[in-house]
């Protein structure tokens, strides 16, 4: 096999600057490490992973962690704050609607009843707004585009998007 020139010339230049840097330079410039540790002392050391190898026992962290992104104890005598429930799913989904008189009617049903919304129509049964759907929902809006809800338990209100819902259909 023919090793190509280019090849050779760069393997002849790294041997002769390994020579020359074996021979011409003392051995003293060297940096030795202070005390190398065995597995074993590393082991004893520190109880954290972070604190077993630290600048001390010579050895350097090359990933450290920033101090924001570490995990602080927790104290012990902070009372933990309860959060506030968050609403559960709205047990209803749209599921069409029809215009009369000028009038939209939503249709929401949850597989099994299905419920009337409107804002001031005349239809019989319908729910209006600030009117109760379930005892814990009440529909409180119906906008252009959305139904806005309120779970009574804890005031806290849902939006509900209507999609096709927002315009009377053309002929």
């Amino acid at each position: 096999m023919k090793i190509p020139r280019y090849l050779v010339i760069a393997l002849a230049l790294t041997g002769a600057s390994l020579l020359v840097s074996e021979f011409l330079f003392p051995e003293q410039d060297v940096i030795q490490p202070a005390q190398p540790l065995t597995p074993r002392q590393a082991v004893k050391s520190a109880g954290t992973p972070t604190a077993r190898l630290t600048a001390q026992e010579g050895f350097s962290d090359l990933f450290p962690v920033p101090e924001r992104l570490q995990v602080k104890p927790a104290l012990r005598d902070s009372v933990p704050v309860p959060e506030r429930p968050a609403a559960p799913q709205f047990p209803f989904n749209v599921a069409g609607g029809w215009w009369k008189g000028g009038q939209r009617i939503i249709i929401i049903t949850d597989g099994t009843v299905d419920r009337l919304l409107c804002r001031e129509c005349s239809t019989e049964g319908a729910v209006r707004p600030g009117k109760a759907i379930t005892p814990e929902w009440q529909l409180n809006e119906i906008a252009a585009d959305h139904l806005t809800v309120e779970w009574l338990p804890q005031k806290l209100l849902e939006r509900i998007e209507l999609g096709d819902l927002k315009s009377e259909p053309t002929r």
